[in-house]
């Protein structure tokens, strides 16, 4: 097992499974993981808990992770965004290209996820203006975390 980070990672989902297989895996692997079921509970915990890393769905009720994401951003530049979601059209992607977040495809694996959480916690991650783009066929990187 590794070392826990020092600074927790937040799951973003509206679905509590999703969540809770999020949060466990990562648990495992030495993270501090704190949930949100949507948008709004994510910016108080964010503001509050001082996260690395948000993993975060863009459709959830009450502020959708597009909504979401520029506010992180304008409180922490330094945190980490990866866009887990089912619903990566090449438009979303685009977007999310110039918001310089990171997006993964449902199903994730979780190996990656816990990797790229580890990279951001330790501060090896790069810049929001790093603008490195990796492409895999399960995924599509839009920055370097």
């Amino acid at each position: 097992m590794k070392s826990p980070s020092q600074r927790p990672v937040l799951v973003a989902d509206d679905e509590d499974e999703v969540r809770s297989v999020l949060r466990e895996y990562l648990e495992q692997c030495g993270h501090e993981v704190l949930e949100a079921a949507n948008g709004l509970e994510a910016l108080w915990a964010i503001k509050h808990k001082r996260c690395a890393v948000v993993v975060l769905d863009l459709f959830m009720p009450r502020m959708g992770g597009l909504e979401v994401i520029p506010q992180i951003q304008k409180f922490d530049p330094s945190i980490c965004i990866i866009v887990v979601t089912a619903h990566a059209t090449d438009e979303i992607v685009a977007q999310l290209a110039k918001l310089g977040v990171l997006v993964l495809s449902k199903p994730v694996a979780l190996p990656e996820l816990e990797a790229l959480a580890s990279e951001a916690c330790s501060g090896a991650h790069g810049s929001p203006s790093a603008g490195a783009d990796h492409n895999a066929p399960d995924h599509q990187r839009t920055r370097g975390c």
